[in-house]
């Protein structure tokens, strides 16, 4: 190599121009790379989403069902390309249906730094998680019984409440409230419900209900969720002369109950209460016209959008699943819910282009989702608006599938139909029977 190079007119050195050149390399060059570098965005190669879920244990089918909706939703994602050009990686950890265990699940997860965005699919679960999330800033969206305490205010806590499986007034205060709308009201109610812990409290808030729209408890009694005797029951309730019959059951309780009820003549005024599972079409058709006429605290509206071909996809993987029992249907309305929350994450991280807790918490804030239950708006504290019970008559003729149809009755600015009242008349003809009061008292 020459002593010394030409360089334009110049003549420099050739160790000279070496070290010109590290010097370059190193205080121009590199810093302008490495800048450049920061500014690119690289997704990370997975977006990891945890939760907790009963997989084991009395509430296994529960959670089973939820499993089955997010790894349905998973696979689908990922095979459209993923999110924000990321693959999703759902974690689920066995509770093994004791509450005790979930704060420790919850805590695990988030130290993961690996791991920013958690789900929460029920009251306990929030209760757990929130705090934990809170303190390492990641990312909540939680399904949250109606009552229930949402906990310490959070930015990226997303709350969607839920009232099917509330513990709070608002599971039977609806149907107090449209017995108080008749012409001719009801004025004593009976109490009739499984002694299980998901109905104490709702059975302890229609006591209350009663007593504040000016009803007499005139029959109370419980039944075990198995091996239950329900002819029994029917008589007792029967012979109790009670107007309004409240009734608080599981699917499989619920379907023995209502035809007891049936086959021994009770005939109040008004029957219904929370049956949990009978909004599912493939339910209403074990019962047929037995179960005309019964009023039932919901809260997915029956007949507000069509259910999306990715949502009646979990619905036959999970029956199928389940070898086609009835048992299998009971679990619809918790396949909805996740798949309503999966589907809700899942536009937020692609308006958000990412996992960043602070843009999804405001995104989801400030937008209104079109999805299968209808309109789904969250307020300033992410909490969801207009979340409230729908009572829903189940009505005559029956369907082409064989099921009486879901009505909603109220709250009346919601109503699809009018209410068919007394019971009687709902049990035994259409909306337009000349013997109906509906047509006197609705709206």
């Amino acid at each position: 190599m020459p002593d010394r190079l030409q360089v334009g007119g110049w003549s420099i050195a050739t160790n000279t121009f070496a070290w010109l050149s590290r010097l370059y390399e190193r205080w121009i060059l590199a810093p302008t790379i490495s800048a450049a570098a920061t500014d690119m965005t690289i997704p990370p190669a997975s977006i990891r989403i945890a939760c907790s879920l009963p997989l084991t244990g009395r509430d296994a089918a529960a959670g089973q069902a939820i499993r089955l909706a997010g790894e349905t939703w998973r696979d689908r994602v990922n095979r459209g390309g993923g999110l924000a050009g990321s693959m999703v990686e759902l974690i689920c950890e066995d509770t093994r249906s004791e509450a005790a265990l979930i704060p420790a699940l919850y805590r695990r997860l988030a130290d993961d730094a690996g791991i920013a965005l958690f789900l929460a699919f029920d009251a306990a679960a929030v209760e757990a998680a929130l705090p934990l999330v809170a303190a390492r800033r990641k990312f909540l969206l939680g399904l949250r019984e109606r009552g229930s305490a949402s906990g310490i205010p959070y930015d990226g806590h997303i709350a969607f409440v839920h009232a099917a499986f509330d513990r709070s007034a608002a599971l039977t205060e609806g149907l107090f409230e449209l017995a108080a709308r008749q012409e001719a009201p009801p004025r004593t109610v009976g109490l009739l419900s499984a002694d299980a812990e998901f109905a104490r409290a709702p059975m302890r808030a229609a006591r209350e209900n009663a007593a504040r729209f000016g009803f007499d408890v005139v029959h109370e009694a419980s039944y075990p969720l198995v091996g239950a005797e329900f002819a029994s029951h029917a008589r007792a309730a029967a012979r109790s002369m009670c107007d309004l019959l409240v009734l608080c059951s599981y699917l499989d309780d619920g379907i023995g109950l209502i035809g007891a009820l049936a086959s021994h003549g009770v005939m109040p005024k008004i029957l219904g209460g929370v049956l949990v599972g009978f909004q599912s079409v493939p339910v209403r058709r074990i019962l047929g016209a037995t179960l005309a006429g019964f009023v039932n605290c919901v809260f997915t509206q029956p007949a507000s959008h069509p259910v999306p071909p990715a949502v009646a996809q979990v619905f036959a993987r999970w029956r199928n699943a389940d070898a086609g029992t009835s048992a299998g249907t009971s679990q619809d309305e918790r396949i909805a819910l996740a798949c309503l929350l999966l589907d809700l994450l899942e536009r937020a991280v692609r308006a958000t282009g990412g996992g960043d807790p602070a843009r999804l918490s405001a995104y989801l804030r400030s937008t209104t989702f079109d999805t299968f239950i209808g309109p789904v708006r969250f307020d300033s504290r992410g909490e969801h608006v207009q979340a409230q019970a729908v009572q829903v008559q189940y009505q005559l003729p029956l369907g082409p599938e064989g099921a009486t149809s879901g009505v909603i009755v109220s709250p009346p600015g919601m109503a699809t139909g009018p209410f068919i009242y007394p019971h009687a008349h709902a049990a035994s003809a259409s909306p337009d029977h000349p013997g109906s009061e509906s047509c006197k008292q609705q709206n």
